[in-house]
């Protein structure tokens, strides 16, 4: 006789705000790929060094979904957005000579990329410490795909409470809990050591949850089962 299958039943999904479920992963901003010839990371870098113009055009086809990703992942709905990623593949192409190793291109722009946001976190705290006017939240733009009220608002609330928080702290805690990056991943990126990478990231969550628990849409998000709950 023969022994029926049985499928196993799918695990109920987890309402809880942790690196896995983050609500803000419901709202990252998505970009139809184009087409590229099959080359190794490391040839449109030889490519970029030997000055094919093409070769910008492959760098950012390939690599511009991962950076705009990690720049409203780091920066939330951000009106200069367009202009940052064009700035982060600047720096790029003119830094390509002082990339070391080639087939890292894809780390090595993640690197640049946090230096950018890092950068535009802190000059957009100063120009608003030098009006003495606090800056108002930006719209955010139509989400890429359907989101509940109760997500878009979580998600509203999450860059209300990152906007509030230290650059360094801000990005730690984006590229770990929205990015879900590893540790040594994140200390690459910020160039810094493990231990300084957590200890920033300890900090970060810190301030978080300080901030967080005035916003009532998070507090779910917090308590009902996830990294937080009961602190």
């Amino acid at each position: 006789m023969l022994t029926p299958i049985r499928h196993p039943k799918p695990e109920p999904r987890r309402e809880s705000f942790d690196a896995r479920d983050s609500v803000v992963r419901e709202l990252r901003p998505s970009r139809t790929a184009r087409t590229v010839p099959v080359v190794s990371d490391a040839e449109v870098v030889g490519q970029l060094r030997g000055g094919m113009h093409a070769a910008a055009t492959t760098l950012f086809d390939r690599h511009a979904r991962h950076v705009e990703r990690l720049l409203f992942s780091l920066l939330g709905p951000e009106p200069e957005a367009e202009d940052l990623l064009h700035e982060v593949f600047l720096r790029a192409i003119e830094g390509v000579a002082h990339l070391e190793e080639p087939s890292k291109l894809r780390s090595w722009l993640t690197g640049i990329t946090v230096h950018t946001a890092r950068e535009h976190i802190r000059k957009r705290v100063r120009r608003r410490w030098l009006s003495f006017v606090a800056e108002l939240p930006e719209p955010p733009p139509p989400p890429p795909r359907v989101a509940t009220e109760e997500v878009t608002e979580a998600t509203r609330c999450t860059f209300e409470v990152l906007r509030g928080m230290s650059a360094d702290d801000r990005v730690v805690f984006s590229l770990r809990f929205i990015e879900t990056m590893e540790m040594a991943e994140i200390a690459v990126a910020c160039d810094v050591s493990v231990s300084t990478a957590k200890r920033r990231l300890k900090d970060a969550e810190r301030h978080f949850l300080a901030r967080a628990r005035r916003f009532p849409a998070l507090h779910p998000w917090i308590e009902e089962g996830g990294r937080w709950a009961g602190e």
